[in-house]
């Protein structure tokens, strides 16, 4: 086997583990999924495949994180872009709801404006 096909190989299985791990994490809790368990529903034969492509289960996380990354920055963007005047929510807690609903392709909720700014 070539290394461009052994290179392929090792990224396609990474991709796996990655979506994988994310599943079972959003399902189960962080702390509940071994990387035994990741590597085991992720269809891996052998069972230290996670820490062989990402190291410890924080690194995992944090490859999580990154992959949303992007997204994340372009819909936040683009979300104070639309923006017009101050937001009903000061503190930022329901743009950061709004970002994380509309990531997730769910509705975002409407937050509900302070009563300072009722009128």
């Amino acid at each position: 086997m070539g290394k461009a096909m052994r290179q392929e190989r090792g990224s396609a299985t990474r991709d796996v583990i990655l979506a994988t791990a994310e599943r079972l994490f959003a399902e189960r809790g962080i702390h509940a999924v071994s990387n035994r368990q990741i590597s085991e529903t992720a269809g891996q034969g052998n069972s230290a495949a996670v820490g062989y492509h990402f190291g410890a289960k924080a690194d995992l996380v944090r490859a999580i994180a990154r992959k949303h990354t992007g997204e994340m920055e372009r819909l936040r963007v683009t979300m104070v872009g639309e923006a017009a005047g101050p937001p009903p929510d000061h503190d930022g807690r329901g743009a950061i709801v709004r970002l994380a609903a509309d990531a997730r392709g769910r509705p975002a909720p409407v937050p509900a404006r302070p009563a300072a700014l009722r009128a």
